[in-house]
């Protein structure tokens, strides 16, 4: 390998088929840890590769990139949603601090809401589960509730309206019952307030 000073190993270096060696016992251990940081990077980056890799393909190469590609080799649906989500969100408008699963829960909005989305997974450490919660509560927003239309009432004129408002923040029936509960209760303060002043 020659001067060890002079050289530096690389994941190049140290792959064999199916597998990794170091190519020799001399190796250090700031040399090993080199080698395990670009493994990590690469992992991180991997299906970003193979989309990217694709869709050069078929721009260099049309149709027949995917005859190079043999479907029992391949995971053919892995190479679909690579690519995907590469067309979708180009190399300049990622977030390299996010998971690829970041970029693909927006993949399908557009570019405007891809960046706010992803902005917003950055600033709030979103987890990919809880973006694409909120892309897909986006995407389906609950019913609007006019208060006018509500058929509930309230029959008490005395109540806990801080505990009413705990009380629907808290429910398990989620934001829909919230907003209803708040309806009414503007509802029902109004008329209470009316029949307060009248009095």
């Amino acid at each position: 390998m020659g001067n060890r000073m002079d050289t530096q190993l690389t994941l190049t270096d140290c792959t064999v088929t199916g597998g990794f060696r170091l190519p020799t016992e001399t190796a250090t251990l700031a040399e090993w840890e080199s080698v395990g940081t670009q493994i990590l990077a690469a992992h991180k980056m991997w299906r970003w590769y193979i989309g990217d890799w694709m869709l050069e393909g078929e721009l260099y190469f049309g149709d027949d990139c995917w005859q190079a590609i043999d479907g029992e080799a391949f995971d053919l649906v892995y190479i679909q949603t690579a690519m995907r989500v590469a067309r979708a969100i180009p190399p300049e408008r990622r977030k390299l601090e996010l998971r690829f699963s970041h970029h693909q829960a927006v993949a399908s909005l557009d570019a405007d809401l891809q960046d706010r989305f992803l902005d917003a997974a950055v600033r709030e450490s979103l987890s990919v589960p809880e973006l694409r919660a909120s892309v897909k509560e986006f995407k389906n927003p609950g019913p609007e509730v006019e208060p006018a239309r509500l058929p509930l009432s309230l029959d008490f004129l005395e109540v806990d309206v801080d505990l009413l408002v705990e009380v629907c923040d808290a429910a398990v029936l989620g934001d829909w019952l919230r907003r209803v509960g708040e309806a009414v209760l503007r509802r029902e303060l109004a008329k209470l307030e009316t029949l307060t002043q009248s009095t």
